[in-house]
């Protein structure tokens, strides 16, 4: 559908490409590397119309009556959806759309990079190269929040690579090479792991599985063409391939799932391959232990404003990554692997406990108590939330609430118990006089 055609095609189109596209002016030779003011408020201005723009998408009735593009509250699928063809022999098309879990984090995104090019006043060695890449950054990050093509989700996923290694590497701290290429590194073994995925899924899925409703649905096909593109699909003599997020889950669904049915090596099945491979990469961007030794060294060595967009949402992408393509696409593997992201989750947040009360001969005797009672309680609410949310998944996958009661009392208990000895053993020394 060209833009002409669908109003809501501009309001997420410039969230996500007014960075780049002022990056873009901003590298030309008729803004002279001298002119640094122009250059910084040029950055501040363009992250703060996006700011605009995502709370005109998000918050409508603010404005008046709901335009189009705008998010509406209350509906469960995809709002705001743009749908053009791309590279059309493979399937991938320039599609976006927004929901309920993306639309809080484009906001968060959008705000946080405004307060973070205000921050970057401080930057002064190459202001024009940081100003650039900081806004291919931005483009990268919301690209990835609002992307439902998988293709495409793999491109912004990777826009965030080089601008973060760069903005590390260049204007970081004393050791910002060393953070810098490990960021890299850790960041590459994830999309590798990625692509993996993403390749198995599209040359097994097959459109041709999904009802008439849920092509339309999933904007498979367009509703005013419908009748023509569902009869072209059904008549295709073979398998019609897809990296439209919203159809690879609705074909992950299917009780005749081809990602279930299909074995690959050592008999495991492909859904369950691409649950491990998707889960390892997002895993690596939020970060989780082990894969975590990556985030200390950046956080350190990055200019203050990267490290306020690191910790900001950065981090968050991995999470939603898990939530947006690994459940629902994988959803046969992520129960039976439940106790796999159950364990991992413990053990991230116990060692980071162990991690936090270490801390404690480097605090005032004063703050030392309220920082232990602080960490404990943060730990405990971790635990419970956990137990919360893997019954919460176990109930919605159909299985009996006493099925889940044993998993979940070893999964506390053993959280707990290491909860208590943690403060045992990491219990503050009385001051010597």
């Amino acid at each position: 559908m060209a833009p002409a055609e669908n109003p809501a095609f501009w309001p997420l189109t410039l969230i996500v490409f007014l960075p780049a596209l002022v990056a873009a002016g901003l590298s030309l030779p008729i803004i002279p590397k001298a002119r640094e003011e122009i250059i910084r408020w040029s950055t501040l201005a363009t992250t703060a119309v996006v700011f605009l723009l995502s709370l005109w998408v998000a918050v409508p009735h603010f404005f008046g009556a709901v335009g189009p593009g705008q998010f509406v509250v209350g509906q469960s699928e995809m709002q705001g959806v743009v749908k053009l063809p791309w590279i059309e022999s493979f399937g991938i098309e320039y599609l976006l759309g927004i929901d309920g879990i993306s639309l809080p984090l484009v906001v968060l995104t959008t705000f946080i990079s405004m307060l973070a090019a205000a921050a970057s006043w401080s930057i002064k060695k190459h202001v024009k190269a940081y100003h650039v890449l900081f806004l291919l950054l931005e483009t990268g990050m919301l690209g990835v929040f609002v992307s439902l093509d998988f293709f495409l989700f793999y491109v912004f996923w990777e826009v965030m690579l080089l601008p973060m290694y760069f903005l590390i590497g260049v204007w970081g701290g004393p050791r910002r090479e060393y953070a810098a290429i490990k960021f890299f590194l850790y960041t590459l073994l994830g999309s590798v792991l990625m692509l993996i995925a993403i390749l198995m899924l599209y040359f097994t899925s097959d459109v041709r599985l999904l009802s008439d409703e849920q092509l339309i649905a999933t904007h498979v096909v367009q509703p005013s063409t419908a009748t023509q593109e569902i009869a072209s699909l059904r008549s295709a003599e073979s398998a019609v391939h897809t990296f439209n997020l919203m159809a690879l889950a609705a074909v992950g669904q299917l009780p005749n799932s081809p990602f279930a049915a299909t074995t690959v090596w050592l008999g495991i099945s492909l859904e369950t391959w691409a649950f491990l491979l998707l889960l390892t990469g997002f895993v690596i961007k939020v970060p989780v232990f082990p894969v975590h030794t990556w985030l200390p060294d950046a956080h350190v060595e990055a200019p203050t404003p990267i490290s306020m967009i690191l910790a900001g949402v950065l981090l968050k992408l991995g999470g939603y990554g898990i939530l947006r393509i690994c459940y629902p696409i994988c959803p046969g593997a992520g129960l039976s692997l439940a106790w796999l992201v159950c364990g991992v989750g413990v053990v991230s947040m116990v060692y980071g406990a162990f991690a936090a009360l270490g801390l404690c001969a480097a605090i005032t005797p004063i703050s030392r108590k309220l920082y232990m009672v602080g960490v404990h309680i943060g730990l405990i609410l971790q635990l419970t939330f956990t137990g919360v949310f893997a019954v919460q998944s176990f109930r919605s996958f159909g299985v009996p609430e006493k099925a889940d009661r044993h998993y979940l009392f070893v999964l506390m208990a053993a959280g707990s118990a290491a909860a208590l000895y943690g403060m045992m053993k990491f219990k503050p020394k009385k001051e010597k006089k």
